[in-house]
């Protein structure tokens, strides 16, 4: 099972699967999201330990909500997190100064407080085994958190947003692919290059959650890898952005389930242009969605309207519990 849990424009996945739990980012930290997101995991566990947390990357929707988690008291076991201070070119450096990591820096005092492990996690990590499933990282590549610690010296966390434009529609988008017209433009963010994407197995099922991942890490990453199975389902990447998710890629996953972990409010996440790039590969696809609001359905509405047979699931009461 996987527990598609709504953090507005933000991030939060548990999975329970063979008596295990692993939880996917918590979120972000502002107050009304965190609270009825804490309460929303602390009703699916019913007091039972996360075995596995996993902090992809340390932006505000996907970092922001651990230090509330465990001050409600949700007990985890071990957590997977880059965290600035265990990057080799900033544990040389002194810490004498509070800077724009600060989300980092606090989580990894209070999981050191409190006594979670804390283990690094990134391409180069062997895969972890637990219970049977198998968890195995794809990025970032230990270059991309050097120059992640290159920004963090010199006291400047980048941020890329797209400015706020006016979007095609899904037919607009369609034809330009169809013309192969659609020049894809990579994310630049340092941040959301050293998210953490991992594939998450079980027996048959075989999951791919990609964080705030580069396209081009995703590609490379899976590219290595050997014996590949077809995939589950994929949380994309970015909330759905047109800058993380290329045709390419979606060629390279193959025939899949997407869950989207976004709102519509913010940057317009998940962008038409991308939804179009899933529609021209697979017109029958099949989306699971951590929002229901308007802005949201009206993406399926238009999917239907333009006679593509897909089907989408949306969450009850915060959560989209999907098999």
């Amino acid at each position: 099972m996987i527990h598609i849990i709504n953090a507005g424009h933000g991030d939060c996945l548990l999975i329970d699967i063979n008596d295990t739990l692993i939880l996917i980012d918590a979120g972000p930290k502002k107050f009304k999201v965190r609270r009825e997101l804490i309460a929303s995991i602390q009703s699916i566990i019913n007091k039972r330990d996360i075995d596995i947390a996993i902090v992809t990357h340390l932006d505000d929707d996907h970092i922001g909500g651990f230090e509330g988690l465990i001050s409600a008291g949700v007990c985890i076991k071990q957590v997977l997190f880059n965290h600035i201070l265990k990057i080799p070119i900033v544990s040389n450096q002194p810490q004498n100064k509070k800077i724009s990591f600060d989300q980092d820096i606090n989580l990894q005092l209070k999981l050191h407080h409190v006594g979670i492990k804390s283990t690094p996690f990134n391409s180069d990590s062997l895969p972890i085994k637990i219970n049977d499933i198998i968890i195995s990282p794809i990025s970032p590549v230990s270059s991309t958190l050097t120059s992640l610690g290159n920004e963090y010296i010199k006291k400047h966390q980048k941020k890329i947003c797209d400015h706020k434009k006016t979007e095609a529609s899904l037919h607009d988008y369609i034809d330009k692919i169809t013309k192969n017209e659609d020049k894809f433009e990579s994310d630049t963010s340092i941040s959301n290059k050293s998210s953490i994407a991992v594939i998450v197995e079980y027996g048959e099922f075989r999951g791919l959650f990609l964080g705030d991942s580069h396209e081009s890490d995703i590609i490379n990453g899976l590219q290595k890898i050997k014996n590949q199975r077809p995939f589950t389902v994929v949380k994309l990447s970015h909330h759905g952005s047109h800058k993380n998710t290329s045709y390419k890629l979606i060629e390279l996953i193959g025939d899949t389930e997407y869950i989207i972990c976004a709102d519509k409010t913010k940057n317009g996440h998940p962008n038409n242009i991308t939804i179009a790039r899933i529609l021209s590969f697979n017109p029958s696809a099949r989306f699971h969605f951590s929002s229901d609001n308007e802005n949201i359905r009206n993406i399926i509405n238009e999917c239907h309207r333009l006679n593509f047979k897909v089907n989408a699931t949306f969450p009850k009461n915060n959560v989209n519990s999907i098999l």
